[in-house]
């Protein structure tokens, strides 16, 4: 773990996201992030459960005003087994709590698609 982390400070990265890009490596298309509203989850043990896990976390990094929170493909493989069921089958029950699901690219496309318009509007 000393060496990962040694490894990890020449790159001139933090350890978790050296960890977070070899496991993407490793996975392929299979690891995702999902971005959800709170007060939008439902009432339901897998809307529970992502309560709860959200909760946890929050209270980890002292978060306590947003509502809005993003998981990382791992948290949300812990959410599934705590549910019964499995990634695809957790979102979909997560309803309209789901904002977005992808990759962790700060860039979404939403972000994209802003600034194509406001490139378009000044040219």
């Amino acid at each position: 773990m000393i060496r990962f982390c040694e490894l990890a400070r020449v790159l001139g990265i933090s350890p978790d996201q050296l960890l977070g890009r070899a496991l993407d490596f490793m996975s392929g298309d299979g690891r995702r992030e999902v971005v959800l509203e709170l007060a939008d989850l439902p009432d339901t043990d897998a809307g529970r459960q992502a309560a709860a896990f959200a909760h946890r976390m929050k209270s980890s990094r002292g978060d306590y005003l947003s509502t809005i929170v993003t998981l990382r493909a791992g948290d949300l493989q812990v959410i599934a087994d705590a549910s019964g069921l499995d990634v695809p089958h957790l979102l979909t029950s997560l309803g309209p709590a789901v904002r977005r699901v992808g990759p962790g690219d700060a860039d979404t496309s939403d972000a994209k698609r802003e600034r194509r318009s406001a490139a378009a509007d000044d040219g």
